[in-house]
Protein backbone atom coordinates (compact mmCIF):
# COMPACT_ATOMS: atom_id res chain seq x y z
CA UNK A 1 0.00 0.00 0.00
CA UNK A 2 3.31 2.19 0.95
CA UNK A 3 4.71 2.04 -2.48
CA UNK A 4 1.27 2.37 -4.49
CA UNK A 5 1.08 5.67 -2.09
CA UNK A 6 3.94 6.87 -3.18
CA UNK A 7 3.25 6.00 -6.90
CA UNK A 8 0.40 8.05 -7.19
CA UNK A 9 2.26 10.65 -5.12
CA UNK A 10 4.99 10.56 -7.54
CA UNK A 11 2.37 11.28 -10.53
CA UNK A 12 0.23 13.66 -9.00
CA UNK A 13 3.44 15.60 -8.29
CA UNK A 14 4.35 15.08 -12.30
CA UNK A 15 1.07 16.29 -13.00
CA UNK A 16 1.17 19.67 -10.83
CA UNK A 17 5.06 20.28 -12.14
CA UNK A 18 4.06 20.17 -16.32
CA UNK A 19 0.99 22.25 -15.15
CA UNK A 20 3.12 24.81 -13.30
CA UNK A 21 5.77 24.45 -16.04
CA UNK A 22 2.75 25.45 -18.58
CA UNK A 23 1.64 28.09 -16.64
CA UNK A 24 5.70 29.44 -16.28
CA UNK A 25 5.88 29.30 -19.93
CA UNK A 26 2.52 31.32 -20.50
CA UNK A 27 3.50 33.87 -17.83
CA UNK A 28 6.85 34.55 -19.77
CA UNK A 29 5.77 34.78 -23.16
CA UNK A 30 2.91 37.38 -21.29
CA UNK A 31 5.59 39.24 -19.59
CA UNK A 32 6.73 42.50 -21.05
CA UNK A 33 10.25 42.34 -18.96
CA UNK A 34 13.21 42.03 -21.42
CA UNK A 35 15.13 39.80 -19.59
CA UNK A 36 12.67 37.12 -18.80
CA UNK A 37 12.47 36.50 -22.67
CA UNK A 38 16.05 36.52 -23.35
CA UNK A 39 15.92 33.75 -20.55
CA UNK A 40 13.42 31.56 -22.32
CA UNK A 41 15.47 31.45 -25.05
CA UNK A 42 18.45 30.47 -23.94
CA UNK A 43 17.30 27.73 -21.69
CA UNK A 44 15.91 26.13 -25.11
CA UNK A 45 13.18 27.47 -26.57
CA UNK A 46 14.10 28.20 -29.81
CA UNK A 47 12.65 28.78 -32.78
CA UNK A 48 10.26 25.99 -34.98
CA UNK A 49 8.64 28.75 -37.28
CA UNK A 50 11.10 29.79 -39.66
CA UNK A 51 8.94 31.98 -40.92
CA UNK A 52 9.66 33.87 -37.89
CA UNK A 53 13.35 34.26 -39.19
CA UNK A 54 12.45 35.66 -42.09
CA UNK A 55 10.21 38.13 -40.75
CA UNK A 56 13.05 39.33 -38.71
CA UNK A 57 15.64 39.62 -41.73
CA UNK A 58 13.00 41.45 -43.79
CA UNK A 59 12.54 43.77 -41.03
CA UNK A 60 16.11 44.10 -40.94
CA UNK A 61 16.96 45.62 -44.22
CA UNK A 62 12.72 46.84 -44.93
CA UNK A 63 10.03 48.67 -43.41
CA UNK A 64 11.19 47.08 -39.61
CA UNK A 65 13.15 49.79 -37.04
CA UNK A 66 15.85 47.80 -34.99
CA UNK A 67 16.10 49.55 -31.61
CA UNK A 68 19.20 48.82 -28.85
CA UNK A 69 17.46 48.96 -25.61
CA UNK A 70 18.87 49.97 -22.33
CA UNK A 71 17.54 46.65 -20.47
CA UNK A 72 19.65 44.38 -22.22
CA UNK A 73 22.74 46.38 -20.91
CA UNK A 74 22.05 45.95 -17.29
CA UNK A 75 21.89 42.04 -17.57
CA UNK A 76 25.15 41.89 -19.91
CA UNK A 77 23.85 41.02 -23.58
CA UNK A 78 22.98 43.51 -26.19
CA UNK A 79 19.42 43.52 -26.68
CA UNK A 80 16.90 45.18 -29.89
CA UNK A 81 13.75 45.44 -29.63
CA UNK A 82 11.97 45.59 -33.59
CA UNK A 83 9.14 48.53 -34.05
CA UNK A 84 6.72 47.57 -36.86
CA UNK A 85 4.42 50.77 -38.92
CA UNK A 86 2.32 50.45 -41.34
CA UNK A 87 -0.85 51.93 -42.51
CA UNK A 88 -2.17 48.76 -43.29
CA UNK A 89 -3.59 47.38 -40.32
CA UNK A 90 -4.64 43.54 -41.94
CA UNK A 91 -0.80 43.08 -43.16
CA UNK A 92 0.33 44.35 -40.07
CA UNK A 93 -1.87 41.98 -37.85
CA UNK A 94 -0.23 38.76 -39.85
CA UNK A 95 2.76 40.42 -38.75
CA UNK A 96 1.93 40.44 -34.92
CA UNK A 97 -0.11 36.79 -34.90
CA UNK A 98 2.97 35.43 -36.35
CA UNK A 99 5.01 36.41 -33.65
CA UNK A 100 2.10 36.05 -31.05
CA UNK A 101 1.53 32.37 -32.13
CA UNK A 102 5.01 31.67 -32.32
CA UNK A 103 5.26 32.78 -28.37
CA UNK A 104 6.97 35.84 -28.74
CA UNK A 105 5.94 39.26 -26.25
CA UNK A 106 3.89 42.11 -28.61
CA UNK A 107 3.14 45.55 -27.77
CA UNK A 108 -0.65 46.82 -28.21
CA UNK A 109 -1.50 48.52 -32.03
CA UNK A 110 -0.86 52.59 -32.03
CA UNK A 111 -1.69 54.86 -34.48
CA UNK A 112 1.18 57.26 -35.26
CA UNK A 113 2.16 59.44 -38.27
CA UNK A 114 2.75 57.53 -41.19
CA UNK A 115 5.35 59.00 -43.30
CA UNK A 116 3.93 58.39 -46.44
CA UNK A 117 2.32 62.11 -46.99
CA UNK A 118 1.42 64.63 -45.13
CA UNK A 119 -1.40 64.50 -42.29
CA UNK A 120 -1.65 61.03 -42.92
CA UNK A 121 -1.45 58.22 -40.30
CA UNK A 122 -0.87 54.32 -39.79
CA UNK A 123 -0.43 51.72 -37.19
CA UNK A 124 2.34 50.48 -35.11
CA UNK A 125 3.64 47.58 -33.02
CA UNK A 126 6.64 46.37 -31.00
CA UNK A 127 8.18 43.47 -30.56
CA UNK A 128 10.30 42.88 -27.52
CA UNK A 129 13.57 41.18 -27.19
CA UNK A 130 14.20 37.43 -27.61
CA UNK A 131 17.37 36.03 -28.58
CA UNK A 132 17.03 35.55 -32.64
CA UNK A 133 15.51 39.16 -33.22
CA UNK A 134 18.99 40.13 -31.21
CA UNK A 135 21.38 38.37 -33.56
CA UNK A 136 19.46 39.57 -36.80
CA UNK A 137 19.52 42.81 -35.10
CA UNK A 138 23.24 42.84 -34.57
CA UNK A 139 24.29 41.15 -38.36
CA UNK A 140 25.45 43.59 -41.49
CA UNK A 141 22.54 43.65 -44.01
CA UNK A 142 24.83 41.89 -47.07
CA UNK A 143 24.40 38.78 -44.27
CA UNK A 144 20.70 39.63 -43.87
CA UNK A 145 20.37 39.24 -47.84
CA UNK A 146 21.93 36.40 -48.08
CA UNK A 147 19.69 34.70 -45.84
CA UNK A 148 16.55 35.56 -47.56
CA UNK A 149 14.24 32.87 -49.01
CA UNK A 150 11.57 33.38 -51.13
CA UNK A 151 9.05 34.25 -48.02
CA UNK A 152 11.66 36.78 -46.58
CA UNK A 153 11.70 38.68 -50.00
CA UNK A 154 8.23 38.79 -50.77
CA UNK A 155 7.83 40.69 -47.24
CA UNK A 156 10.41 42.51 -48.08
CA UNK A 157 8.79 43.40 -51.40
CA UNK A 158 5.54 43.92 -49.76
CA UNK A 159 7.18 46.38 -47.52
CA UNK A 160 9.16 48.27 -49.81
CA UNK A 161 7.97 46.92 -53.49
CA UNK A 162 5.67 48.18 -56.45
CA UNK A 163 4.58 46.87 -59.19
CA UNK A 164 3.81 48.84 -62.43
CA UNK A 165 0.47 48.20 -63.85
CA UNK A 166 0.62 49.31 -67.33
CA UNK A 167 4.39 48.23 -67.86
CA UNK A 168 4.13 45.01 -66.03
CA UNK A 169 7.76 45.52 -64.27
CA UNK A 170 8.38 45.45 -60.68
CA UNK A 171 11.27 48.33 -58.57
CA UNK A 172 12.91 47.13 -55.03
CA UNK A 173 13.70 50.42 -53.33
CA UNK A 174 16.48 50.18 -51.45
CA UNK A 175 17.07 53.50 -49.81
CA UNK A 176 20.09 53.30 -47.67
CA UNK A 177 21.64 50.52 -48.67
CA UNK A 178 25.39 51.02 -50.06
CA UNK A 179 26.29 50.26 -53.22
CA UNK A 180 28.10 46.51 -52.07
CA UNK A 181 24.23 45.41 -50.72
CA UNK A 182 22.56 46.73 -53.70
CA UNK A 183 24.58 44.49 -55.75
CA UNK A 184 23.96 42.10 -53.13
CA UNK A 185 20.28 42.00 -53.17
CA UNK A 186 20.00 42.11 -57.20
CA UNK A 187 22.46 38.96 -57.03
CA UNK A 188 20.02 37.82 -54.05
CA UNK A 189 16.64 38.17 -56.57
CA UNK A 190 18.44 36.27 -59.15
CA UNK A 191 19.53 33.46 -57.14
CA UNK A 192 15.98 32.89 -55.93
CA UNK A 193 13.86 34.07 -59.59
CA UNK A 194 17.51 33.24 -62.12
CA UNK A 195 15.27 34.20 -65.26
CA UNK A 196 17.11 37.86 -65.71
CA UNK A 197 18.83 40.17 -63.89
CA UNK A 198 17.53 43.11 -61.68
CA UNK A 199 19.10 46.59 -63.24
CA UNK A 200 20.34 48.69 -60.54
CA UNK A 201 18.85 52.06 -61.14
CA UNK A 202 19.25 55.74 -59.21
CA UNK A 203 15.43 57.46 -57.97
CA UNK A 204 17.44 61.27 -58.76
CA UNK A 205 15.54 63.77 -56.71
CA UNK A 206 15.56 67.72 -57.56
CA UNK A 207 17.76 68.35 -54.66
CA UNK A 208 20.53 66.63 -55.94
CA UNK A 209 19.47 63.41 -53.66
CA UNK A 210 20.11 59.71 -55.62
CA UNK A 211 18.77 56.59 -53.95
CA UNK A 212 19.24 53.25 -55.29
CA UNK A 213 16.43 50.70 -56.27
CA UNK A 214 16.21 47.72 -58.17
CA UNK A 215 14.30 47.46 -61.15
CA UNK A 216 12.62 44.09 -62.02
CA UNK A 217 12.34 42.99 -65.61
CA UNK A 218 8.84 41.98 -66.95
CA UNK A 219 9.90 38.14 -67.14
CA UNK A 220 10.97 38.25 -63.35
CA UNK A 221 8.31 39.92 -62.40
CA UNK A 222 6.03 37.67 -64.42
CA UNK A 223 6.95 34.47 -62.28
CA UNK A 224 7.15 36.77 -58.76
CA UNK A 225 3.99 38.19 -58.52
CA UNK A 226 2.76 34.92 -59.24
CA UNK A 227 4.26 33.58 -55.76
CA UNK A 228 2.88 37.73 -54.17
CA UNK A 229 -0.44 37.12 -55.67
CA UNK A 230 -0.46 33.34 -53.51
CA UNK A 231 0.93 34.65 -50.34
CA UNK A 232 -1.79 37.47 -50.46
CA UNK A 233 -4.73 35.51 -51.59
CA UNK A 234 -3.57 32.51 -48.78
CA UNK A 235 -3.09 35.10 -46.01
CA UNK A 236 -6.29 37.12 -47.02
CA UNK A 237 -4.67 40.22 -47.74
CA UNK A 238 -6.92 41.31 -50.06
CA UNK A 239 -5.76 45.12 -49.74
CA UNK A 240 -2.46 44.61 -51.30
CA UNK A 241 -3.46 42.27 -54.08
CA UNK A 242 -2.69 45.94 -56.17
CA UNK A 243 1.36 44.69 -55.25
CA UNK A 244 0.70 41.57 -57.56
CA UNK A 245 -1.18 43.71 -60.54
CA UNK A 246 -4.43 43.37 -59.54
CA UNK A 247 -6.98 45.52 -58.13
CA UNK A 248 -7.44 45.74 -54.22
CA UNK A 249 -10.41 44.33 -52.51
CA UNK A 250 -11.44 45.84 -49.61
CA UNK A 251 -14.34 44.31 -47.06
CA UNK A 252 -17.06 47.27 -48.05
CA UNK A 253 -16.40 45.76 -52.18
CA UNK A 254 -16.08 41.83 -51.96
CA UNK A 255 -19.24 42.34 -50.23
Amino acid sequence: MLERSNSKDAKAEREILNVNAEKFFTCHVRCSKLYVLEKISREGLVLKDTRITQLLYSARIGDGCYAKNSTGEKFGYVGYCLNYISYDLRYLTYKRDLFITNGFSCSNYHITCSGYKKNSFGFNFSVRSFDELNKVGAMSKIDVISRLNKFGLILYYLDDGSYHQKKNFGHLYCNDFTPEEVDSLAEKVYELYPIKKCAIRLDRKKDGREYPYLYIPVSTMKVFKEDVFSFLKRNRLNSLYYKAGLPSQTIENLR
